[in-house]
């Protein structure tokens, strides 16, 4: 999911970094390589309790998107403070981080 996500984030986020070979065709090719994978794990049907793994997963995914966009609907921007907070720093009233920034190590 992150190498198709990726192709999004750069065209949107750094439209003058984008290239068609790093950011599109490359991530594309280890995700379809990735797809034979995907396919052994639910067929042949494995033994109970494997052959319900992909299931829960799925439901999993579904739930947490849904509470991902209920928290998001409840308190506007708490998403983005979280990223913020993931980072450690806040650089303006908005939360947004200058990645650029050098940060001072906290061993020093």
């Amino acid at each position: 999911m992150a190498n198709l996500a990726l192709t999004s984030y750069i065209r949107r986020e750094h439209p003058d970094d984008f290239s068609v070979w790093r950011h599109a065709v490359i991530p594309w090719i280890g995700t379809l390589a990735l797809l034979p994978v995907l396919f052994v794990t639910v067929y042949p049907v494995p033994a109970w309790p494997y052959n319900i793994t992909p299931y829960l997963f799925v439901v999993a995914l579904i739930f947490g998107f849904g509470y991902m966009q209920w928290r998001e609907w409840r308190n506007p921007g708490v998403l983005r403070r979280g990223a913020t907070i993931l980072v450690g720093r806040r650089t303006d009233a908005e939360g947004d981080v200058d990645w650029d920034k050098p940060v001072a190590s906290p061993l020093r």
